[in-house]
């Protein structure tokens, strides 16, 4: 209870002291590489009119432009008699939010009592999909005397569970810890110990087998996660289906089912979104993940992912606005081709 007060007086009174500002030991330092240019028609770029709303255009352009890249240290911090609830955590260092949902507060809450854990959300884990697998997964895979992986924030989808039994991860997120030492790594650098840890997760997903070899998925987006509405989707679904591609529907298919039909795959197709995560992993390595972006919310985190993956990445964009937006099929179909022309014999990892 006296805890509890002295923390929101600090807030208050703006006497909270910065987090995580010197590390207690690295894991691994930076690294730079070179990365190579996305896939993409000459007409694309000059189609953008605004990017996601927590990058910049100059950003998303170095991604897709390719060029040399500088890979994040990954470093560890050490929060102490830190109490974490439901994703926000506050210790004698200061608080730390690693969700995006209102505080809930800490007034006569009890939880778990652990000697040390190491904190595997993130703030970008908790909002979406794709960052909880391709981020907060991989921290919790991280080796060492750190304590179990502790999760907090949103709770989890029936996906994100299955996900959890196939890495052998712990528990759900738990709604209020109280850990004497709290690790926290950030772990955001796209470098060669990050890289092996997403490699584990490909590997994982290899216990399914895949029906097919070698050939396309369009994973639909309908109307899942934050606001992405293709509206001539069922056109672009069954211009691919004449093509051979499998149409499938992640909302609407359990993991096993849903990666036995992406097993293998060497291109896929979708609206930018977190569903497309499902594919990162399960699909031939050095295949091609195609993102289909609104044209006011072009965004490429993939790009940084299937650079780490050894696969190659492209884009087209749609025409539009935030309410809804068009994709002209002989973009989406010229683009493929471009990408059969320019199939490397071998993939390069950054």
């Amino acid at each position: 209870m006296l805890e509890s007060v002295y923390f929101r007086f600090k807030r208050m009174l703006g006497g909270q002291r910065r987090m995580l500002t010197t590390p207690d030991h690295l894991l691994h330092g930076r690294e730079k590489a070179y990365r190579p240019p996305a896939l993409f028609l000459p007409n694309q770029i000059e189609k953008i009119r605004g990017v996601q709303e927590e990058t910049t255009l100059a950003h998303e352009t170095s991604r897709v432009l390719g060029g040399e890249v500088e890979h994040g240290a990954t470093a560890v911090y050490k929060l102490t008699n830190a109490k974490v609830v439901d994703g926000y955590i506050y210790s004698h260092e200061g608080r730390l939010v690693v969700s995006p949902k209102r505080e809930r507060g800490m007034l006569t809450r009890s939880g778990v009592r652990l000697k040390k854990a190491l904190l595997a959300s993130s703030y970008n884990g908790n909002r979406y999909f794709g960052h909880w697998l391709s981020d907060d997964c991989t921290r919790a895979l991280i080796e060492g005397d750190y304590g179990l992986p502790l999760f907090s924030g949103a709770p989890w989808t029936e996906h994100q569970r299955d996900y959890r039994r196939l890495l052998g991860l712990p528990a759900p997120p738990a709604q209020v810890a109280l850990v004497e030492t709290l690790y926290v790594i950030p772990d955001v650098g796209q470098n060669a110990f990050k890289r092996k840890r997403l490699e584990q997760i490909r590997a994982a997903t290899q216990i399914f087998p895949g029906r097919r070899r070698g050939h396309g998925v369009y994973l639909l987006r309908g109307d899942s996660g934050t606001r992405r509405c293709l509206q001539n989707e069922e056109q672009v679904a069954a211009q691919l289906a004449r093509y051979g591609f499998e149409i499938v529907n992640p909302a609407k298919e359990n993991l096993a089912c849903l990666l036995n039909k992406i097993k293998d795959a060497s291109v896929v197709v979708g609206v930018e979104g977190s569903h497309l995560m499902h594919a990162l992993f399960a699909m031939q390595p050095g295949g091609l993940l195609l993102t289909i972006q609104p044209p006011d919310r072009f965004n490429n985190v993939f790009k940084d992912l299937t650079d780490a993956l050894g696969n190659r990445y492209g884009f087209v964009l749609g025409e539009g606005n935030r309410n809804g937006f068009t994709l002209n099929l002989k973009d989406l179909m010229m683009t493929l081709d471009l990408a059969d022309q320019n199939a490397p014999a071998a993939p390069a990892i950054a």
